[in-house]
């Protein structure tokens, strides 16, 4: 087997072309070989390759243990970590996939990711923190008026508040010394530690709502009762090596404990855009690890990325049909809190699917970290005391619902003396769970623990009836050749997704509820216009603020964007409804580019500082220029215009 030298440095150059150079000029290359290949000849056939090791660090006895849990389990010792050099030179980005196709004893190449911002500095201090938990909605019943999943009830059941159950988080970087927290296990081969291109505001918001401390200040987890250990997916050593990770919480779990899934991948073969963030799992490498990680009964909780994508496209070639392949992970879908009168709908950045198997609340989430929430007045600066009201996205909902399934596997340990199949569990959240609301794609029920609970408890044996393999899959995709995974690795943070609707979608809903409409469910076509049916120009002026389509000044984000009266609108258009809705007669407020004003209005484009927590700006500033949006007053741009989730 031989790669071509223009393979490899248009890898290599692909690459240092999409992701920032870090200090040492190398690059790694995940690859998984057929079985028979001789990896001591890549070494010799290949360009400016430095060395060739397994990529994941656990011993080949044990990874063929891990893989023996169940048939047709994926073999994780065909895995490997190819080291190169960086070369200053051009190279097509188009070839690198045609060589690479060629080959017949390569079955999966993946260039790993690489660095990106410095972590914040952390500092001590002082004062009492008030308790939030009355804010933690999710944690309550449901109810007309509270969008909960009922922990409450799963914390009056021995094992309930997650007690025996250890929680893996796959993501970055953590806070170590937050004071709801406290520190924990972090877990990386020896002589290795985190390096992390990220802050820890992520992950410490995920901890704070798995595991926040009941204590009477702060937040409280949902799982406060169990343990915590993090598996940092970029290590000093290995680079970015997401697949390791999973693999060492696998070696470290037992049956019965969980693993969560804190990151997305570009998905179903789309370009490198903000707007295409999958599930974790397109890449086979993480597929593999995590049916292996299921296989072995644990639980995996995986974020479904916040790029809005359908799951079910021809464009993802099967990946997410489990007819094709299944890795046996819960995906999770975001979901509207409730709080702005969007109970259990799709959020506008969810990808959505038959593949997605349950959801939590993306936005409004109270949990530690970031500071939009709660700062010590005696010193804004500590981190240590810093919680956010706004943690968001999909990296916000999965948590829940890892929490969510921790609790019910202590319960059952406590009832039966033994776990749910993870299959299993993950039937009875989606069986049991709220049904969605709204229309946009599936991203299936919010998590009830108090009926998940009830059929638990109905059950005389853990596992109603054996499972299967998680998997069948072949490595590659069943329609197409394996798609070749850019560069940069975006996590499913999803941090901080917006609370708005996306500005690229002009269509006034049908969802969207007039203040004024017919009973009847199929209304007649009236002659009615608009202007006739609202009368005067005040009323012209006031309909769709009357209609609930602006902004509350009060409140920015309970309403999705600025709306205003559709001036270009005919005259006499017809409405279907009597009177006309502001669906009828509004429109988005006027347009704006986000180099154009900042969210204050001036002129000098929008800043970093103007990115709500856990935002950057959206990177190149060529690819900013080409986005319009609307914003407060239809003046200003908002975060959720110009700025992208940073892990």
């Amino acid at each position: 087997m031989k790669f071509s030298s223009t393979t490899i440095k248009a890898l290599i150059v692909f690459k240092y072309l999409t992701v920032s150079t870090i200090a040492e000029v190398l690059s790694h290359i995940h690859v998984k070989v057929t079985p028979g290949t001789n990896v001591n000849d890549i070494q010799s056939s290949m360009d400016n390759v430095v060395s060739i090791h397994p990529l994941f660090t656990l011993p080949a006895e044990r990874l063929k243990e891990l893989s023996s849990a169940k048939p047709n389990l994926p073999d994780l010792t065909l895995w490997h970590d190819v080291v190169v050099k960086l070369p200053d030179v051009g190279v097509n980005v188009a070839k690198v996939e045609e060589d690479l196709n060629t080959l017949s004893n390569i079955e999966n190449v993946i260039i790993s990711e690489d660095d990106a911002p410095p972590p914040p500095s952390d500092v001590t201090a002082s004062v009492v923190t008030p308790d939030f938990a009355t804010n933690q909605g999710y944690l309550a019943p449901n109810s007309p008026s509270n969008n909960g999943i009922d922990a409450e009830k799963s914390w009056t059941y021995p094992g309930g508040n997650g007690q025996g159950i250890t929680i893996y988080d796959v993501e970055y970087n953590w806070s170590q010394t937050h004071e709801d927290l406290g520190a924990f296990p972090i877990l990386v081969d020896p002589g290795d530690s985190i390096n992390s291109p990220f802050g820890d505001g992520h992950g410490t918001a995920v901890l704070g709502e798995l595991v926040g401390d009941n204590n009477g200040l702060g937040v409280k987890g949902i799982s406060y009762g169990a343990n915590v250990k993090v598996c940092p997916e970029r290590t000093t050593n290995l680079g970015g090596n997401r697949g390791n990770a999973i693999l060492l919480a696998v070696n470290d779990g037992k049956p019965g404990d969980v693993i969560l899934l804190e990151m997305q991948w570009w998905g179903c073969g789309a370009p490198t855009s903000s707007k295409t963030y999958g599930p974790a799992e397109e890449r086979q490498d993480v597929f593999d690890a995590t049916a292996v990680a299921v296989a072995n009964g644990i639980t995996v909780v995986a974020a479904a990325g916040n790029g809005d994508i359908d799951l079910d496209s021809p464009s993802c070639n099967g990946k997410y049909d489990r007819n094709v392949r299944d890795s046996g992970a819960i995906i999770v879908g975001a979901g509207g809190s409730g709080r702005s009168g969007n109970a259990r709908q799709k959020m506008w950045f969810s990808c959505y699917g038959s593949r997605v198997d349950v959801h939590g609340w993306g936005e409004k989430v109270w949990t530690t970290g970031y500071g939009s929430g709660y700062k010590d007045p005696s010193d804004r600066n500590n981190q240590d005391l810093w919680y956010t009201s706004t943690f968001s996205g999909t990296s916000s909902a999965s948590p829940i619902v890892a929490a969510a399934a921790a609790n019910i596997q202590g319960i059952a340990i406590q009832k039966f003396g033994a776990p749910l199949d993870p299959i299993d569990l993950r039937a009875l959240l989606r069986d049991t769970g709220l049904p969605q609301l709204g229309g946009g794609g599936n991203i299936g029920p919010l998590v009830n623990l108090g009926s998940a609970i009830d059929a638990l408890m109905a059950r005389t044996t853990p596992t109603t009836s054996p499972t299967a393999s998680p998997t069948k899959a072949p490595t590659t995709s069943p329609t197409a050749s394996p798609t070749k995974a850019p560069t940069t690795s975006p996590t499913a943070s999803p941090t901080k997704a917006p609370t708005t609707s996306p500005t690229a979608s002009p269509t006034k809903a049908s969802t969207i509820s007039p203040t004024s409409s017919p009973t009847t469910s199929s209304p007649v076509k009236a002659t009615v216009t608009c202007t006739s049916s609202i009368g005067n120009k005040r009323q012209v002026k006031r309909f769709c603020r009357d209609a609930g389509l602006v902004e509350n000044p009060s409140n920015p984000s309970d309403f999705p964007m600025f709306w205003e009266f559709n001036r270009k609108l005919d005259r006499n258009k017809e409405c279907a409804s009597n009177p006309c809705t502001a669906a009828d007669c509004c429109r988005e407020g006027r347009i704006r580019k986000c180099t154009n004003t900042n969210d204050k209005g001036k002129k000098q484009g929008f800043k970093e500082e103007s990115c709500d927590d856990g935002w950057t700006l959206i990177k190149p500033q060529k690819q900013r220029k080409k986005i319009k949006c609307t914003g407060s007053n239809g003046k200003t741009c908002r975060s959720e215009d110009c700025c992208e989730p940073i892990s």
